[in-house]
């Protein structure tokens, strides 16, 4: 949630409300504290005025969308009004676009037979810079914690492609999230390469939490055609989703169309892992947060150890991914790229 951009005095009342009651089983109640919230920022933005109003009108416009996205986070007992309520952290996020200090531009890419819906936010409007896609962990959004990560690749030049694949974002309960991603990145990067604001010489990938994994399995898998990788909480499998939190674990069901622990367990174990894949080659970098419960240690250490390429660990919170110097590392791996 403060990766997401929500501070303590938006966080506290609404866990305070709780107590020791498992959310999981106050969904409905979840989703109305949180959608109270997010109209209420929303009430505010559109009341701003004064020298200040622009300023105001943005935080307050990315502060509703984000208290939209966690209001559907837990909200699997009533798909409709977690997809209604997904729909908002969209509009929201495209009203306060125009307020952003970076160009945002809304893409529709091709996928199959139905697009993703996908923005890159662009470095420079003249010159061709690195870019970077992210993908999103499993009950992430890339108009919330993704913009976040954006934020600090844009800060040292190197543009940004936040996407949804099938079973994400907009697209989560619609279409399942499929095993072999790389063919999802692969669509993506035919469309990055058509963009004229890109170097298409110097490409990379970051993804968050299960996106990290997904993102370490595309760039090996399409050797030349991403140059870097980062992976933010990831792991190399998934041996151990019985562990899991129960919210990881019907994240994971709601995005694999999996209807019991036991299907997803088994898909988990046979699947969902890096075992048998080409070892990846480019520069990694792999951010762990100490207290992440949902991804061990090990399976992040396994991760660096089946890499081949030049390989950087950071261990913090994923708070302070300000510190973790995402953009400057991944400028740096891309001009190295473009030598």
């Amino acid at each position: 949630m403060r990766l997401g951009g929500l501070e303590w005095e938006d966080i506290r009342p609404c866990l305070g409300a709780f107590k020791d009651a498992p959310l999981l089983d106050e969904q409905a109640l979840w989703h109305e504290l949180w959608t109270t919230l997010g109209h209420t920022a929303e009430e505010l933005a559109m009341k701003a005025g004064g020298t200040r109003a622009r300023d105001t009108r943005r935080r307050m416009l990315l502060r509703s969308a984000a208290c939209h996205h966690f209001a559907q986070l837990l909200y699997f007992d009533n798909p409709e009004a977690k997809f209604m309520t997904r729909r908002r952290v969209t509009r929201l996020f495209e009203s306060a676009s125009p307020l952003l200090p970076w160009e945002v531009r809304s893409l529709r890419i091709p996928y199959q037979d139905f697009s993703l819906p996908a923005y890159l936010l662009a470095a420079s409007s003249v010159e061709r810079t690195p870019c970077v896609l992210l993908v999103n962990d499993l009950g992430t959004a890339k108009e919330i914690e993704l913009y976040a990560l954006a934020r600090e690749f844009l800060s040292h030049g190197v543009s940004v492609l936040l996407f949804d694949g099938p079973g994400q974002g907009e697209l989560a309960g619609l279409h399942r999230l499929p095993v072999p991603f790389e063919q999802v990145v692969a669509a993506v990067l035919d469309s990055v390469c058509r963009l004229s604001q890109v170097d298409t010489e110097r490409l990379g990938i970051c993804g968050l939490g299960h996106g990290g994994y997904l993102a370490a399995r595309a760039a090996a898998l399409l050797p030349q055609r991403l140059q870097a990788c980062v992976s933010i909480s990831g792991g190399h499998d998934h041996d151990h989703y019985a562990r899991l939190p129960e919210l990881a674990r019907e994240e994971f069901k709601y995005a694999y169309c999996q209807r019991s622990d036991t299907a997803m367990a088994r898909l988990a174990r046979e699947e969902l892992s890096l075992r048998g894949t080409p070892r990846l080659k480019v520069p990694l970098l792999v951010i762990q947060d100490p207290e992440d419960s949902a991804w061990p240690l090990a399976s992040c250490i396994q991760l660096l150890e089946w890499a081949r390429g030049d390989r950087d660990f950071m261990c913090l919170p994923l708070e302070q991914l300000a510190f973790a110097s995402l953009g400057p590392w991944m400028a740096q791996a891309l001009s190295r790229a473009d030598a």
